[in-house]
């Protein structure tokens, strides 16, 4: 065995090591994508990054060798482009399972991946667990990724889609009138401040927003960042990574549209569903977040989850908490549509 191998293979090992913070089924996932001998996403190009094995990759590995059904079936699934000046943006729809074929409550989402890597095909479980759980179409928006594409041109196609398709979400099966939008990480942060970024500009806002592990603050310096620097999947120098190729320069970082933990105004917002996960770098900024609404009388509510991690949210096959958290955040879309 040369040394490339040696060392490769005790890496293996040590990434596999169970964390006991962390339940059964999580401690699973990690080990499975640890033999897939990932290389650290912070030392590859871009290009490279995200050709690499994800949790989601893990989860369906997990799925196949106990031959369950590794994809969700929903009622339909569908493409079509959102018109722009710089090409078009594809979005994915998804018609969950008792949904209405026409006029159907809506969700516009918006993968994570740093705002790099990641992609619709990633987070394809998410969208369609929610389409089904919630009876929903679920728009899923490919936007534009860095570093080909730097800030903030994923936020201005998350902004784009969104006005685009609260405006014909009647030709895509949706209801205009009761159209949602959340995302998970880099994407629940451009909900966010898509959300921001239309209550400020005097356009309608969706009826709610979905927040999940959100990247809400460039800052690093939380809590949860110190206790978590080396948390797998995600941990500090990813984040750094990702701010590295998606940001033109350092000032981009104190952006109201990317460090959401220093907006002053969120009065007027729509209501809020934030998802939190324990073993995650995130996590302060997120609690930090809901805080800062609910003290705008912004109703929002928070539920972090013990024993997971980051991107646990798709992972509702293979870890229970995933499904909890599927469906408060389902619930809590549902009850936003009535009103």
């Amino acid at each position: 065995m040369n040394n490339l191998l040696i060392l490769q293979t005790f890496a293996a090992v040590v990434v596999a090591a169970p964390n006991p913070i962390l339940t059964k089924p999580m401690n699973n996932v990690l080990s499975e994508l640890a033999t897939m001998n990932p290389l650290p996403i912070e030392q590859q190009m871009p290009h490279v990054a995200r050709e690499l094995p994800t949790p989601a990759d893990a989860v369906l590995a997990l799925l196949s060798r106990h031959r369950k059904p590794v994809i969700t079936p929903v009622a339909d699934v569908w493409h079509f482009k959102v018109p722009t000046d710089t090409g078009g943006i594809l979005v994915r729809g998804y018609r969950g399972v008792g949904a209405p074929k026409s006029n159907s409550p809506a969700l516009i989402y918006f993968h994570g991946g740093g705002w790099v890597i990641g992609s619709v095909d990633t987070y394809d479980a998410s969208c369609r667990a929610l389409a089904n759980l919630s009876k929903c179409v679920v728009y899923s928006v490919a936007y534009r990724q860095a570093p080909e594409f730097k800030f903030p041109a994923a936020h201005d196609d998350a902004y784009h889609a969104t006005k685009w398709i609260m405006a014909n979400a009647s030709k895509q099966l949706g209801d205009p009138k009761r159209i949602a939008i959340g995302g998970e990480s880099a994407g629940g942060n451009l909900a966010l401040a898509t959300m921001l970024r239309l209550k400020r500009e005097g356009h309608k806002l969706p009826v709610h927003t979905v927040a999940i592990y959100s990247v809400a603050d460039s800052s690093m310096k939380t809590q949860s960042y110190r206790e978590h620097a080396k948390a797998k999947p995600l941990n500090a120098p990813m984040m750094e990574w990702f701010f590295k190729h998606y940001f033109r320069t350092e000032a981009d970082g104190d952006s109201d549209y990317i460090s959401l933990v220093n907006v002053r105004d969120w009065s007027g917002s729509s209501p809020t569903t934030v998802v939190l996960a324990q073993v995650d770098p995130l996590r302060s900024e997120g609690q930090m977040l809901a805080n800062r609404l609910n003290s705008q009388r912004v109703p929002t509510m928070s539920r972090e989850y013990r024993g997971v991690t980051h991107e646990f949210f798709g992972m509702s096959a293979v870890v229970p908490e995933a499904k909890e958290a599927q469906n408060f955040v389902a619930s809590r879309l549902m009850n936003s549509w009535k009103k």
